[in-house]
């Protein structure tokens, strides 16, 4: 990788915070520096673009964050989200650990960094194993959330295949959504929504899955999605959707209903999820994140 530049200023704050390293910080330090761990050089408060980093190995792309107790606060939180996103979209990886886990299994540490130190594919030391992951990911939302952007981040990020239901009906049916309102109407199109619903239900894939705007309207599914997996519902301002989709004229159901109408309909099953994200203030990278983290602290066991 190139060198990052770095605003000059935080040079000075870099040397402020070395000076004032948690325990964590000092007892990780000391397994990393001389090129202890897998030979490789590690820098200590590293300035990277317009943050500081704990630490930073420039040969693996690898950034390694520790987290004291104030990170669990929402401000710090979000600072977190937008800091680890910015980080990942120069193409750097992110570690993160907690204080406590650096001060109390500092093996299972270096275990996790020396893993990816070997290999650039690393367990993330987020979770516990895969298996503690939940198979399926559903993203729900009304049209023009950014389920299919969002879906496809996250399923790289985790290792996961990307569906969106809308495109598993069309490979079923060999036509197009569109074709299918047409022809058909909106009863045979939810008929053949439930079928592709059940379908993923069934595969044993790990998948991110983008669910179609109106398919939690069906109580059997939502019953059916949240007893398989974990659900996500991107909740975006109605008045951005409606910009939006200013422009749309490929949608269906835009043709049928006013949005304000089909908005007010599915709200009741998009509010049902495990998570409820705000995303209007947030990227799209920046929504993945949040997502990653909630996963690792309120995974399923």
């Amino acid at each position: 990788m190139p060198h990052i530049p770095y605003k000059k200023n935080l040079k000075k704050a870099a040397r402020q915070l070395r000076n004032n390293s948690t325990l964590g910080e000092v007892l990780l330090w000391k397994h990393l520096s001389g090129r202890k761990c897998c030979g490789q050089q590690f820098n200590r408060q590293k300035p990277l673009g317009k943050y500081i980093v704990d630490f930073y190995c420039k040969a693996k792309n690898l950034v390694i964050e520790i987290d004291g107790h104030t990170h669990g606060f929402e401000k710090a939180y979000q600072k977190d989200i937008s800091k680890q996103a910015y980080l990942e979209s120069m193409g750097l990886t992110v570690l993160r650990f907690s204080e406590g886990e650096v001060r109390n299994n500092i093996d299972s540490v270096l275990g996790a960094i020396e893993a990816f130190v070997q290999t650039n594919n690393p367990p993330n030391p987020l979770f516990k194993g895969d298996q503690n992951l939940p198979r399926h990911i559903y993203l729900c939302g009304f049209m023009g959330c950014g389920k299919t952007t969002v879906g496809r981040l996250l399923a790289e990020k985790l290792g996961f295949s990307f569906i969106d239901t809308d495109q598993l009906i069309e490979q079923n049916e060999k036509k197009a959504v569109t074709e299918i309102f047409a022809h058909s109407g909106e009863a045979q199109f939810r008929e053949m929504e439930n079928c592709a619903i059940e379908q993923l239900i069934k595969s044993n894939q790990n998948t991110v899955i983008a669910l179609g705007g109106g398919s939690l309207m069906r109580s059997e599914n939502l019953n059916s999605i949240k007893k398989d997996g974990y659900l996500v519902y991107l909740n975006t301002n109605l008045n951005v959707i409606a910009e939006r989709l200013r422009s749309d004229s490929v949608r269906p159901m835009l043709q049928q209903a006013p949005i304000k109408t089909l908005y007010k309909q599915r709200r009741p099953g998009y509010e049902a999820a495990d998570l409820i994200i705000k995303t209007q203030s947030l990227t799209p990278r920046e929504v993945t994140q949040v997502i990653f983290h909630k996963l690792s602290r309120h995974i399923k066991k």
